[in-house]
């Protein structure tokens, strides 16, 4: 019991002398106008739209819609094994839906990787006029976010098309195929 106040008392004391002005001057932060300075930033802020892609084969849903639904590769199970919910019938069988695993991953691995490129391109923009390395990592990320484009009119066909992350609508309305793909091979 003594231990427990002598901890009390410590604790409360480190509280009373500790530091209480936690103001800060945005002097100590970089703005949108600053960012990005080097092309080593350039490339931070391109990195997690490229990252999406490592996923496609196993958590992203790509490779299980693309392969185990053809007749490339099946999942065998063995009755509780690898069964998995019958998400590998449901595939196998073509009776999958919006609700099914690889489908909502998939669509959610294209529709977190295209605000992040979004954001990247106009974040890059300004900057890619003065410095031809942020240029290139501008260009990579537009071609990163065409393909992400391009693998939701494979899947999906109509899809929801923001090209701008400021100002992007919150439910935005479906473009055609045809228009999202004339725009991808336009970029």
């Amino acid at each position: 019991m003594k231990l427990k106040n002598k901890l009390t008392v410590v604790g409360l004391s480190f509280l009373a002398f500790s530091c209480t002005d936690l103001e800060t001057t945005n002097s100590e932060y970089l703005t949108g106008k600053q960012y990005p300075e080097t092309t080593e930033q350039a490339l931070n802020l391109a990195t997690p739209v490229f990252a999406k892609t490592q996923g496609m084969l196993d958590g992203g849903g790509w490779w299980f819609t693309q392969e185990i639904t053809t007749d490339e590769a099946v999942c065998p199970t063995r009755g509780a094994d690898w069964d998995d919910g019958g998400k590998w019938r449901a595939l196998s069988r073509h009776t999958w839906g919006p609700q099914t695993e690889a489908v909502t991953q998939l669509y959610g691995m294209i529709y977190s990787a295209v605000p992040q490129a979004n954001y990247a391109i106009e974040t890059l923009t300004p900057a890619s006029a003065a410095n031809p390395r942020v240029a290139k990592v501008l260009a990579q990320v537009k071609v990163s976010r065409a393909y992400y484009y391009y693998l939701a009119i494979d899947s999906f066909g109509d899809v929801a098309f923001p090209t701008t992350f400021t100002g992007a609508d919150e439910f935005p309305k479906k473009t055609p195929r045809a228009e999202v793909f004339a725009a991808i091979v336009k970029d």
